[in-house]
């Protein structure tokens, strides 16, 4: 198998990818893996912050499975409507010789080379999880443990309860507001720990930025 990464030219797969790449978000990490205890940034949280990004650009992410001898490997492709592509190989490695060992390889590799094609990070799935990064919608209530967390930060400087006061005049969206309090298990958003300003931020950003 001749595993060439590209086509012979690229630029205007290149071009299209690094407008895409402005727009895509870190993944979430919002799986968990029983046997580390760890969390993982699944497929689905993967394509869900490449999905749109890649469609807006013209381009597109394929993958298919080839034999070479005798090992089964995952082949990505990431394709613009130029005809430019880059590709990506990944081995299947099965713990098992049955079909639900190949199907979680498969998923495994494609997680990994659309990741690694679109160069997409990863980031804890803690509060700004609750914001829904497209709409601004909030969309989950804190747990205790998170909440107990909130208690024991410190409280907002003057300059950043100016700063997010500002952009909460900026919106004018008083339900908005009320969403992202009760989230934050807070009365008034100005109530919110230190530690949580650049995330409250972040989300009111784009919210004005709507």
């Amino acid at each position: 198998m001749d595993f060439k990464i590209s086509s012979d030219s690229i630029g205007q797969i290149t071009e299209a990818l690094s407008k895409a790449q402005g727009k895509i978000e870190n993944a979430l990490k919002d799986s968990k893996n029983p046997f580390y205890k760890s969390s993982y940034a699944d497929l689905s949280s993967v394509m869900l912050v490449c999905k749109e990004p890649l469609t807006v650009h013209q381009l597109a992410f394929s993958s298919s499975i080839v034999m070479e001898a005798g090992n089964a490997f995952l082949v990505a492709t990431l394709s613009h409507s130029s005809g430019e592509w880059l590709r990506s190989y990944m081995p299947l490695i099965t713990a098992k010789n049955d079909m639900q060992s190949l199907g979680a390889a498969i998923s495994y590799a494609r997680r990994f080379c659309l990741a690694a094609l679109c160069h997409v990070g990863v980031e804890e799935d803690d509060g700004e999880k609750a914001v829904d990064r497209g709409t601004g919608e909030v969309k989950q209530p804190l747990s205790e443990k998170s909440v107990q967390s909130y208690a024991n930060s410190p409280p907002l400087s003057d300059l950043q309860r100016q700063k997010i006061q500002a952009l909460v005049d900026a919106i004018k969206d008083d339900a908005y507001m009320a969403k992202l309090c009760t989230f934050l298990n807070v009365k008034n958003i100005l109530d919110i720990s230190g530690k949580d300003f650049d995330k409250v931020m972040n989300s009111l950003e784009k919210k004005v930025g709507e």
